[in-house]
């Protein structure tokens, strides 16, 4: 991340005059931790990818009808090559969450906006109330209350409490059931109980939209931030 970095730079040179009137120590723990938790992210999803193009020894399930929504069975959750799976996509959401929790934590600091324990929905709620003219504040403001923000912070809190519950497959008509990296879903909403796979949320190729999605967020958000703190983005952009 171009503007990541170009912010990483200024923080770390001390010829930078003072922008920031506390710790800068824990400022730069914060925006370690966005890079981290992004390359871990990026990690899980290319071991995800490797399941997916090697599907050997995924379990077979029988069935014969109409094409439907399966929840995972409780019986399969314990398999060997599924527990790696989930245990990707768990890493999966657990990092690229964790991204950008840690960003709101260093905007937080930058911004002083003195919210207690970080969340990015607080800072969000935070920059509504008494800082609704800065840019920074549209750019959070269209992120959090988009869809996919929303289905993707549902989806991670429920991997996180109950793991393997959310994965459903699709069998279709006539065919037997084959449990396979192509065939599990995440569910079109987390939060209603049957789940369904009506938009077909395929795990890796969501997981490798969220990816783009959340480093667009942030790239975008460094720039802002960078005027905010500099004066220009890593392009030269002036305030």
């Amino acid at each position: 991340m171009k503007a990541w970095k170009s912010i990483s730079t200024k923080l770390s040179d001390p010829s930078q005059p003072s922008v920031v009137p506390f710790n800068l120590d824990k400022v730069r723990q914060y925006h370690r931790s966005v890079s981290l938790r992004v390359g871990q992210a990026k990690e899980h999803t290319a071991k995800l990818r490797t399941l997916v193009c090697s599907p050997r020894g995924w379990p077979k399930v029988c069935h014969v009808g109409e094409k439907v929504t399966i929840e995972l069975p409780e019986s399969l959750r314990s398999d060997s090559t599924i527990l790696a799976y989930l245990r990707e996509l768990d890493g999966f959401f657990h990092s690229l969450y964790g991204a950008l929790e840690s960003f709101a934590g260093e905007v937080n600091l930058f911004y002083g906006l003195r919210t207690g324990k970080p969340t990015l929905k607080k800072v969000c709620r935070k920059f509504e109330d008494i800082y609704s003219e800065q840019r920074m504040s549209a750019n959070l403001l269209e992120f959090v209350k988009s869809d996919f923000y929303s289905h993707f912070a549902d989806t991670r809190h429920l991997l996180v409490h109950n793991i393997g519950l959310g994965l459903v497959y699709s069998v279709d008509i006539f065919h037997q059931g084959e449990i396979t990296p192509h065939s599990l879903c995440l569910p079109d909403n987390p939060e209603t109980w049957p789940f369904s796979s009506m938009k077909q949320l395929k795990t890796l190729s969501y997981c490798e939209k969220a990816l783009e999605k959340v480093i667009e967020f942030l790239e975008t958000s460094y720039e802002v931030l960078e005027i905010f703190l500099f004066g220009q983005t890593a392009t030269g952009e002036a305030q």
